[in-house]
């Protein structure tokens, strides 16, 4: 799931430096079409843990941490049809690096 720079495809600078709102709608609406493909594949479901590529490393650490706060609120909203959702460390991300996820 990406919040956004979806597939790495298309100018990346416009679409990570948008505010954490615009990431949060469009994490969030990723989250909820996965619950829903989950659910509609059944017990048979290949998606057994949700990889998201959250958030933008421009952001001050205050907006990453409530980003991510809303982000683990927002799945926990949409319940127990998403699978677990993990967020990378990747680069160009909230996460973008083990020294500022550790923070």
């Amino acid at each position: 799931a990406y919040s956004s720079w979806a597939n790495y495809e298309g100018p990346a600078t416009e679409q990570l430096l948008s505010p954490p709102s615009a990431h949060l709608d469009r994490l969030t609406r990723e989250l909820e079409a996965i619950a829903e493909a989950s659910v509609a594949a059944g017990p048979l479901s290949p998606v057994l843990r949700v990889n998201a590529h959250s958030g933008s490393d421009a952001w001050s650490e205050d907006e990453a941490a409530a980003f991510l706060a809303s982000a683990v609120e927002a799945a926990s909203r949409i319940g127990e049809a998403l699978p677990p959702v993990s967020h990378e460390t990747h680069r160009g991300r909230a996460l973008c690096c083990p020294f500022a996820t550790a923070r």
